[in-house]
């Protein structure tokens, strides 16, 4: 069976100890796996393989290996909604608690918030192109410095740099981490904010089962804000860090995550 494990080129360089990770776990089944480091669609090597494990975010790639018969995961409906923020809120606000969330293009004069407020990219990961903007000038000054057309703008949740993720595996929740920052209004772990392990209360449950409810999950990050000591969900990581589960947990995610992969290809073969 032919596997390929993807990267960009950036992100291998951060993660190339999770991908080993995950090579070490299919020999541990006897399977082999390929590090792809994919740049264009002009240089993707053939014949495809029969599964796919996406370490980029890139839809576009992940719809072209489906339509094409590989397994991927995740897969290109998860890949398309969360990869976007403003689709995640158009498809989850229903259904869930959420900021308020608006998309302007860089030519706004109006906005829909009153500053501050939060803007940030569609498509940004690991706290970056996340702004706090206080006036007009510094919504200019984002756009400018991430040479986006549009951006979402996000009402600020009062308890700032402390945010929730948790950790998801298909339909079942592996852990949850706290994470805080006391000089970043973003506490993300890779910006040098901590985290210690966080015990779920049966309400915050089941607020996470209703986001797996939509989605048909392989691993992700699910992160949620506090309003009020309430969970408002805040994203998803569809391509997810899991530096916090090796350093604060003795749970082999990677493992985890080959296991179901291999549970699942097999199932629908």
């Amino acid at each position: 069976m032919k596997i390929w494990i993807i990267y960009d080129a950036e992100r291998y360089q951060k993660n190339a100890v999770f991908a080993k990770k995950l090579k070490e776990a299919l020999k541990k089944r006897k399977q082999m796996a390929e590090i792809i480091i994919f740049d264009d669609f002009s240089t993707l090597p053939f014949p495809l393989p029969d599964i796919a494990i996406m370490r980029m975010v890139h839809p576009l790639l992940t719809e072209f290996l489906v339509k094409n018969g590989v397994y991927v995961q995740n897969n290109a409906f998860v890949s398309q909604i969360t990869n976007d923020k403003y689709k995640t809120y158009q498809y989850l606000s229903p259904f869930v608690d959420m900021a308020k969330s608006y998309l302007i293009d860089d030519s706004c004069l109006d906005f829909p918030l009153p500053f501050p407020f939060i803007l940030k990219s569609l498509d940004g990961h690991g706290g970056q192109e996340v702004f706090y903007v206080q006036n007009k000038n510094e919504v200019h000054q984002a756009f400018l410095q991430t040479n986006k057309k549009q951006m979402l703008a996000q009402e600020i949740i009062p308890e700032l740099g402390k945010d929730l993720r948790v950790y998801v595996l298909h339909d079942q929740i592996i852990c949850a981490m706290l994470r805080t920052s006391l000089t970043d209004f973003r506490s993300n772990f890779s910006l040098g904010g901590q985290a210690q392990i966080y015990h779920l209360n049966d309400k915050e449950k089941q607020i996470v089962y209703e986001v797996i409810r939509h989605f048909d999950f392989g691993l992700v990050g699910i992160d949620f804000l506090f309003k009020n000591n309430q969970l408002v969900l805040n994203e998803i990581e569809d391509v997810v860090g899991c530096r916090m589960v090796y350093t604060y947990t003795d749970i082999d995610i990677a493992q985890c995550y080959i296991d179901y992969i291999l549970k699942d290809f097999y199932s629908k073969k």
